[in-house]
């Protein structure tokens, strides 16, 4: 019978080096992407049929008439009129001249700052005050609207590329906060405990940055890392805990280094126990179920809700049983954490440098497939002295059946229900113990994250 880690499979992309000239498994070239160009300025034609409006301004003679022609007139006083008027006639010149040159200074001078203050810095370096708190607004958002949404939630994702052994790793991410704080997956910048080298944060608009990792937690898959830059727009946390199925939902990332992907669904399910990852390295996750399409590069992107609002952070999709990894694609069953645990996560690794987790001090067999968890048999370390457990009298071979009054359906569900709540809450056990079943009363500590 195949374990329940089968059905998994973390949303990450590990492209090979050779990726541009490889097949892949399937016979399919594999997708190229290229760098995000400039755009190029637009020329504007000039506007066609538009006469010039004749000038007001009295005109000079071109010239006295000859000699004879005027009534009373000597022919010097001819001559002096000549030589007056032909010299008004080469200033008029001088000074037409002078304002075209002064508006062609002017156009270029324009021109010039025009392009300064667009870039992402000014002169010297100096960014300017106006562009400052632009970047940092949100844009605007009409609720409901998906085109509305996307554009929005676009300006505040982040594509994540990483040295891995057998490649790049690429993933997704979104900016927490002003202060260049950037949300992923573990997975994309963790592989086998070790942390992945040279991290690259690549913006909406092409710039990239190098990251820095300021924590992560393995067991709810969350990464904090940091990036030099404080004009990023950030996304606002929903309430997770006001969700409900069939919620519309859409999800940005860059799946298989697709950046700036967008796609839409509904939540199709809520609290839904998940296992993710390798054996010995898995993570544990409530998650929120959706059909949006989520594939692989898309982990440590956003979900949100209508409202362009974080909802949840895509982790993982679904894996049929027996296939491969190379061959799966987005079949309508992705997970993502929600809300309300990544926000106590990414808090505690910003104040603390490490995340936790609540424990009551016990080790399950993750390989019994009974309902609920049995604490592993024949091991006097199986109940951690000293522990919530201990102190609440449980034992080696004991099956925890339901926690506040909630059946646990097997090994997963009781882990991942243990994982969504925190240290300091009180908990109660339905303890089956041979033919006898009890109650017992738990505090939950709390466990520093690997």
């Amino acid at each position: 019978m195949p374990t329940r880690r089968s059905p998994y499979l973390l949303g990450a992309l590990v492209i090979p080096p050779r990726l541009a000239t490889e097949r892949s498994p399937n016979g399919i070239p594999p997708v190229e992407t290229t760098a995000p160009r400039a755009v190029q300025p637009t020329h504007v034609a000039p506007v066609q049929g538009i006469k010039p409006q004749p000038s007001t301004a009295p005109k000079l003679p071109a010239k006295i008439p000859p000699r004879g022609a005027g009534a009373g007139q000597s022919p010097h006083e001819v001559d002096a009129l000549n030589h007056h008027i032909a010299v008004l006639h080469r200033k008029r010149r001088r000074l037409a001249t002078t304002a075209w040159i002064i508006a062609v200074v002017c156009a270029f001078v324009t021109g010039i700052l025009t392009g300064v203050f667009a870039s992402e810095r000014g002169l010297l370096g100096i960014a300017p005050p106006a562009r400052a708190s632009l970047a940092t607004a949100q844009p605007a958002v009409t609720t409901g609207d998906i085109a509305s949404v996307a554009n929005a939630v676009l300006q505040s994702t982040v594509y994540i590329a990483a040295d891995a052994a057998d490649g790049t790793s690429t993933g997704s991410g979104w900016v927490y906060d002003t202060d260049g704080t950037i949300v992923t997956n573990t997975h994309v910048v963790v592989e086998k405990g070790e942390l992945l080298d040279n991290i690259v944060v690549v913006s909406a608009d092409g710039t990239h940055y190098d990251a820095s990792v300021r924590g992560y937690s393995r067991e709810y898959d969350l990464a904090v890392l940091q990036i030099d830059a404080e004009t990023l727009p950030q996304l606002t946390l929903a309430d997770s805990s006001q969700l409900h199925v069939g919620q519309q939902v859409i999800a940005v990332g860059a799946p298989l280094g697709l950046q700036g992907t967008v796609t839409t669904g509904i939540i199709s399910a809520l609290n839904r126990p998940v296992e993710s990852g390798e054996l010995g390295d898995a993570s544990f996750l409530n998650a929120i179920q959706t059909d949006a399409a989520i594939n692989p590069g898309n982990s440590g992107g956003p979900l949100v809700d209508m409202s362009g609002r974080i909802i949840g952070v895509n982790s993982a999709v679904a894996q049929p049983i027996g296939a491969e990894r190379s061959t799966i694609g987005s079949i309508g069953l992705g997970f993502a954490i929600p809300a309300a645990q990544v926000k106590r996560t990414v808090d505690e690794i910003l104040q603390q440098g490490y995340a936790t987790y609540p424990a009551i001090g016990v080790q399950v067999d993750t390989r019994d497939e009974g309902a609920g968890a049995l604490i592993v048999t024949n091991d006097p370390g199986a109940v951690i002295p000293g522990g919530p457990a201990a102190a609440a009298g449980l034992q080696p071979g004991d099956r925890i059946v339901a926690v506040n009054d909630i059946p646990m359906h097997d090994v997963t569900h009781f882990i991942v229900y243990m994982r969504s709540l925190t240290p300091g809450e009180t908990v109660e056990l339905q303890v089956k113990r041979g033919d006898d079943t009890f109650r017992a009363t738990c505090t939950l500590e709390s466990k520093r994250a690997d």
